[in-house]
């Protein structure tokens, strides 16, 4: 339960300081994913007996775990699945699939996740136009946690998304009259 709750207050303190954040479906889509997942875990440590496994599952080969889960990494990073469900997608079991991550990447599926997702922000980050903020590019790709995203970014690029924007549209306006003169 202590999840869920925390997951809700943090969600209500975002909220409280930026109201607009969760107008967009995307940020919704990923709460609400969210919200699901860590539900169906209080339900499965709830009841362990109800999703006990069969002996004798046929094992997946770790390239075949890999290429399932990295489909189903780019399908949440899109907003068209939730990353809650990685295990359930790869068809194997949550140490099998961290154990396969690490042996080819050398970092567990939901490091890799964020990872990639960053990237694809950083991406758009740099591709944007006038009218692009950070929380509106994040909100394409469901952060709703600015706070949060915002440290990782600077962890991982050295510098803040507020800075990757502004000169992403520096860069756009020194090259506008170029266009426009075409």
């Amino acid at each position: 339960m202590a999840p869920i709750i925390t997951l809700v207050t943090r969600a209500l303190a975002i909220h409280r300081q930026t109201p607009s954040v969760f107008d967009e479906p995307s940020v919704r889509r990923s709460f609400s994913g969210q919200v699901i997942h860590a539900l169906l875990r209080c339900m499965v440590l709830a009841n362990p007996e109800a999703v006990r496994r069969t002996r004798g599952r046929p094992t997946l080969p770790r390239n075949e775990i890999i290429r399932l889960s990295l489909d189903h990494i780019h399908k949440s990073i899109r907003g068209e699945a939730v990353i809650g469900d990685l295990v359930l997608s790869a068809g194997t079991s949550q140490r099998s699939l961290s154990r396969a991550f690490d042996e080819v990447f050398g970092m567990g599926p939901h490091q890799y996740f964020m990872l990639e997702r960053l990237h694809v922000i950083r991406k758009a980050l740099r591709e944007a136009t006038p009218g692009d903020t950070v929380t509106s590019v994040c909100a394409r790709y469901g952060v709703w946690d600015q706070g949060r995203f915002a440290g990782m970014y600077h962890r991982t690029f050295g510098l803040h998304p507020s800075m990757e924007l502004a000169a992403a549209l520096e860069s756009w306006r020194a090259n506008t009259p170029a266009r426009d003169k075409r």
